[in-house]
């Protein structure tokens, strides 16, 4: 019988009513102890939730430890304490006397040769359904030959001279110790599935159903997982490594923050003061708050696309600048920040002393620039030339972030009034930018403007 990607040997249990020859079939993937007591008590269910008096077996060890002519048999432990809470007495069948079985070993014969014989069935799933709908159109509303009547007549006959089922029904979970691997993975049946990341290299309880598997720790339950017939499967549960992905994320940001404040005596004010969490939402008479939050998911960083945040000064450009660009180092990316001007001299001098390629490279390498205060002081023909060419060559090849106090159509009084430079300029910054814009008073001014 296919499996997902396997085939597996199929079994199945009978279980026969001595006088009215119903009978209950269930084909399983094992003759594991599990599935034995599982398929009883779906029996049980089967007949109404009555039981007998009695069940005879045949002498497999979940039943049947040992049986020796002459002795008296050894029951599973397990088994014994099942027929105790469902109230029946087990009689193992001698060795050697198969007529003492003989129901069943008919109903076997009647399955295999009515039930099984032609049938077709693709998937394991769709076997038991199948199998009922036979029971209840054919095998036990047959007229039987030994009684020459309905098995499903005479049950309604015997049904009210069995015992009630208990309300309760048995625990029928087998447990095992086990450790988790250090991929906090337990294995069970070549098949592996996740428990939470902080049990890894741990000991603990496995408990295993026929449908489920159930991890404890000590007494509290840690995972849960559909069992797998399959082989050789890895199951995770999307919840189990967020403990450690978390932790590796602050292992992770505190290695970056160690970096971020080695590069400079200044760094820890900036860090402190240049937050996401640090800015004065209600100071701005107008920002799209919105549009501000989704920019810390840096999804336009993956895109190669701009941030250019607009608004005269003390309204927190370049607070939100810097803090975007810090957010960008947490999240993995080289970032470089610089003013408009001290790039422009830098890139100047490099001119003049002709090492202008070396000194772009700085600007053009990193994963995002933030240039801050473009527009604040005017830029001569050369400097724009010089801030042209690190727009154009960082074109959807890296991220920028630009702070100015001028709205676009004032760009040109930036660039010495050249409007072809700054058309072809703002071309290629807009092509893919979100543009921020804020308005109000300058937060620096605040405490003039309260007074």
């Amino acid at each position: 019988m296919p499996v997902g990607e396997r085939r597996r040997k199929l079994s199945f249990f009978l279980m026969v009513s001595c006088y009215s020859r119903l009978l209950y079939v269930e084909f399983t993937l094992s003759q594991s102890m599990e599935q034995f007591l599982a398929c009883h008590q779906h029996a049980f269910e089967f007949f109404g939730n009555r039981l007998p008096k009695a069940i005879m077996v045949d002498n497999l060890k979940s039943a049947v430890l040992r049986r020796l002519t002459g002795e008296p048999p050894v029951l599973n432990a397990r088994y014994r304490d099942f027929s105790e809470h469902y109230n029946f007495s087990i009689r193992p069948c001698a060795v050697g006397k198969g007529n003492e079985k003989g129901r069943v070993e008919n109903g076997v014969g009647y399955v295999k040769k009515n039930l099984l014989n032609g049938l077709e069935v693709g998937d394991f799933s769709a076997l038991n359904p199948a199998a009922r709908v036979w029971m209840d159109t054919i095998a036990n509303v047959r007229t039987h030959g030994e009684t020459h009547q309905r098995p499903v007549d005479l049950f309604a006959q015997e049904k009210p001279t069995l015992s009630p089922a208990p309300v309760q029904p048995y625990d029928i979970g087998t447990m095992h110790t086990v450790r988790a691997s250090s991929r906090f993975r337990v294995t069970w049946e070549t098949n592996r599935y996740s428990v939470p990341a902080e049990y890894a290299s741990t000991m603990l309880t496995l408990k295993v159903y026929p449908e489920r598997l159930c991890l404890y720790h000590q007494d509290k339950l840690i995972a849960r997982h559909a069992r797998c017939y399959d082989r050789h499967r890895d199951f995770e549960d999307p919840d189990h490594p967020k403990a450690l992905l978390a932790q590796r994320r602050n292992a992770r940001a505190q290695k970056l923050l160690g970096r971020f404040l080695s590069l400079s005596p200044r760094a820890e004010a900036y860090y402190r003061a240049k937050t996401l969490e640090q800015f004065q939402w209600s100071w701005p008479k107008k920002i799209n708050r919105t549009q501000v939050q989704n920019l810390f998911r840096l999804q336009f960083i993956e895109h190669k696309g701009n941030v250019i945040f607009l608004g005269g000064v003390g309204l927190g450009k370049t607070h939100l600048a810097t803090a975007l660009g810090y957010a960008a180092c947490l999240g993995g990316h080289s970032v470089r920040f610089a003013s408009a001007v001290d790039a422009i001299n830098t890139l100047v001098a490099a001119q003049n002393a002709g090492r202008l390629k070396q000194a772009l490279a700085p600007y053009l390498k990193p994963s995002v620039l933030v240039l801050d205060e473009l527009g604040y002081l005017p830029i001569d023909k050369t400097g724009a030339d010089l801030l042209f060419q690190i727009i154009s060559q960082r074109y959807e090849r890296g991220s920028l972030i630009i702070t100015s106090n001028r709205v676009f159509q004032k760009w040109p009084e930036i660039f010495n009034n050249d409007a072809t430079l700054t058309s072809a300029l703002l071309d290629r910054l807009l092509h893919h930018a979100e543009t921020i814009l804020i308005q109000g008073n300058s937060y620096r001014m605040k405490d003039q403007i309260e007074t």
